[in-house]
């Protein structure tokens, strides 16, 4: 596809007559495009408050909100020539009339009693069910629970007391098996809530019944192939251990003794005591018998069982024939008696899960009815419920109706089912009367930036979504492949990875990229690869105690991550002091520490990365989590207040030293801890840093004299004004932002 051709068909996707699903790559100008579709609307005559665009975050909804905003701005503002200039870019005629309806948007919007509503997905469903709440069976005047924890908390409570009665045995035995499962209670509260968060699948799928536990269990035993069971009947390994198998496994074992060899022996061995021994319970039995017959992977003993010349010769023809029928018989059946193990493991771990997870569900919903709340799952179902099943679905259908003409969809990538289904009834009733009045339908994403797998969202739906679109509403699709972001390098690497066999099978849809920055220098280069890391010790290390002013801390031992990270450091080192030449709007320059970028898998090594940059001395910023004590600027200032108030600790003296407050050197510090062999001197570094501060012949540094005069003089301060006159006292005397 050419760079014209590309642009065409972007250009098409924005025309208002026609409906659209996008399939925009990142940094393709996919929210150029979807602002250019509603400016198109404005120009086209439709009124802003019938236009709806959905995206998922906020922070999405405020960036395209900003950017409609001065999009209208510059149209209002601009020249004549620059406004046939803006209108021909964004494929419209630059007639007077047209001229003059783009030039009056911007104040238009500014005076309309009905914007233009750019919305997340859940303010949309917040809106509809605020105008609807007796039809969707809710509170009036409910009020969003944006963070659920404390509730989420507070019905875990409410479950394990519920579950500490003596009247639910049931709910008490279902907590214990996850409890044995999940290896205790952390696990278990993490399996209870991957429940909770996807409680409107899990009414999705109950919803038709009565006992939605009792129907889930019914479906997964048909799905798992079990026959129902009573509690008399026998289980897998009871029918296993019949008398014809017992017979066998007598006869496979003096067979085994026969071939006379370690390993026969002891196999033959393990059979007949499984078989000889009256009081172990049939399971002990079993594993037993297993033992002899398949391996620890599962597989089937192979190596001298099968027919070969030591084994004819040592059993004859007729027997070696018998030995090998005998074992893969044996063997099949305990594979199958071990299959149906694992179902009905399967089957009693999920009814635990089921009961359980169903009873918090229960507890956590009603804990917020009685608060008049709702949270971002009850607005996605009770949405769709209004919509799709409430008595009078067809009228609130309408009534919604009345209002959206022109509806966009951002990041669709990230819809997930409940999500699709409420918008179905929208677009089968636009879909329905196609002539009543302008209407259109706009759909772009990219199922490789799919990102919100743990809100439910599922990449799939794009496709299908396409699909119902073209066949219902004539929708065009339009592949935006052209980035406006990246070089040839990248983009030829994103090829190269994409079109590789395996992943086509999985991106179907996946379509050769390109990038209008043609001459615009890049290059991918693959690194070292770290696999793995070193597990820690399980011996502990013995516990120790030292001076910290006196002994440096033991070094930890070294990890592949400590090696991956120096690595990095170096990487970057080398691109500094090439040092590498990048291009920044339309500059050459050299890189600098702020053009690289470290993207992390996850937070829980991060300390390890961040240590080793400091170690070699590159600035960096962290994405580092925690509040704002956990800032070491923070924590230096927190120090300083301690010795103002306790100037004796040498520890919170020595941190205040060394930090950009005074910027002491490891030298400033020695001259402290030797005065110990002074007469006279004292214990504590302060009263010793005052002591060779009032020596008329001092050759004390600028750090430490500054120190001397400084500190005395807020200690001061501390004891007469509150902390943050104190603070602020301190940062103007201590130039302290200018220091760090």
């Amino acid at each position: 596809m050419s760079t014209q051709n590309n642009n065409l068909n972007s250009l098409d996707a924005c025309n208002p007559a026609l409906n659209a699903t996008v399939s925009a790559s990142a940094g393709s100008g996919k929210t150029w495009l979807l602002i250019t579709r509603i400016v198109r609307l404005l120009i086209d005559g439709a009124e802003p408050g019938n236009i709806i665009a959905l995206t998922f975050t906020r922070k999405a909804a405020a960036e395209m909100q900003i950017r409609l905003n001065e999009r209208l701005f510059e149209m209002a503002t601009a020249t004549e020539k620059d406004l046939e200039n803006l209108l021909q870019l964004i494929g419209c005629n630059s007639s007077e009339k047209t001229k003059a309806v783009a030039s009056g948007l911007y104040e238009k919007l500014m005076f309309s009693l009905y914007p233009v509503r750019i919305q997340t997905f859940h303010s949309f469903c917040q809106d509809i069910l605020s105008r609807f709440p007796l039809e969707a069976d809710i509170p009036p005047g409910f009020d969003l629970l944006e963070d659920s924890s404390l509730l989420e908390r507070q019905a875990w409570q409410v479950l394990f007391d519920k579950a500490a009665l003596s009247s639910n045995v049931r709910l008490n035995n279902e907590l214990d098996i996850i409890m044995q499962v999940c290896n205790g209670p952390d696990n278990t509260l993490t399996a209870l809530r991957s429940f909770l968060s996807h409680r409107s699948d899990w009414w999705a799928y109950t919803t038709h019944s009565q006992k939605p536990v009792d129907f889930a269990c019914k479906k997964l035993t048909q799905s798992l192939q079990i026959e129902q069971q009573n509690d008399k009947e026998d289980t897998p390994i009871d029918q296993f251990l019949n008398e014809n198998t017992r017979k066998n496994l007598t006869l496979f074992a003096s067979l085994l003794r026969e071939i006379k060899n370690k390993t026969s022996e002891k196999h033959a061995s393990n059979i007949e005591n499984a078989l000889s021994d009256t009081k172990a319970d049939n399971n002990t039995v079993f594993l037993l018998i297993k033992s002899a017959f398949i391996k620890k992977d599962g597989e089937i003993l192979i190596q001298g069982r099968q027919h070969n010349p030591t084994l004819d010769k040592k059993l004859g023809a007729e027997k070696a024939n018998r030995f090998i029928e005998l074992h893969l018989d044996i063997a099949e059946n305990i594979q199958n008696v071990n299959e149906q193990l694992k179902r009905l493991l399967t089957l009693k771990i999920n009814q635990a899960w089921y009961f359980a997870g169903n009873q918090y569900v229960e507890i956590f919903q009603r804990l917020k009815r009685e608060m008049r709340l709702l949270d971002f799952t009850d607005l996605e179902w009770k949405c769709y419920q209004l919509l799709q099943h409430a008595d009078n679905a067809h009228w609130v259908q309408y009534k919604i109706d009345q209002r959206l003409d022109h509806l966009l969809i951002d990041e669709f990538q990230d819809t997930n089912p409940t999500q699709w289904f409420l918008l179905s009834p929208i677009l089968e009733e636009i879909a329905a009367n196609p002539e009543q009045r302008a209407r259109s339908i706009f759909l772009v994403g990219d199922e490789k930036q799919s990102i919100y797998s743990f809100r439910r969202a599922n990449p799939a739906l794009q496709a299908q979504a396409s699909e119902w679109l073209a066949d219902n509403l004539s929708a065009r699709a339009t592949p935006l492949d052209f980035s406006r972001r990246s070089s040839s390098a990248i983009i030829h690497c994103v090829n190269q990875i994409f079109e590789q066999p395996d992943i086509k099978t999985i991106m179907t849809g996946y379509i050769t990229h390109d990038t209008y920055l043609k001459s615009l220098p890049g290059q991918v280069l693959l690194c070292d690869l770290f696999e793995g890391d070193e597990e820690d010790s399980d011996e502990a290390e013995p516990i120790y105690f030292r001076n910290p002013l006196k002994q440096a801390r033991k070094n930890p031992a070294k990890t592949l991550r400590h090696k991956e990270a120096d690595y990095i450091a170096k990487q970057i080192l080398q691109l500094i002091n090439k040092p590498e030449l990048i291009t920044d709007n339309g500059t050459v320059r050299a890189i600098e520490f702020g053009d690289v970028m470290i993207l992390m898998r996850n937070r829980t090594h991060i300390e390890i990365y961040e240590d080793t940059l400091k170690h070699y001395g590159i600035p960096f910023i962290g994405s580092k989590k925690g509040g704002l004590l956990d800032n070491l600027e923070i924590q230096d200032l927190s120090c300083l207040l301690n010795t103002l108030i306790t100037p004796y600790n040498n520890l919170s003296l020595a941190q205040v030293l060394k930090s950009p407050v005074f910027n002491a050197s490891d030298d400033d510090l020695i001259v402290l801890a030797q005065q110990s062999n002074e007469k006279h001197s004292s214990v504590h570094w302060y009263e010793r840093l005052l002591q060779l501060a009032a020596k008329p012949d001092n050759k004390l540094s600028k750090a430490l004299q500054r120190a001397s005069t400084l500190l005395p003089r807020w200690q001061k301060l501390a004891e007469q004004l509150p902390v943050h006159d104190c603070l602020d006292r301190i940062f103007s005397e201590g130039n302290i932002i200018k220091r760090y």
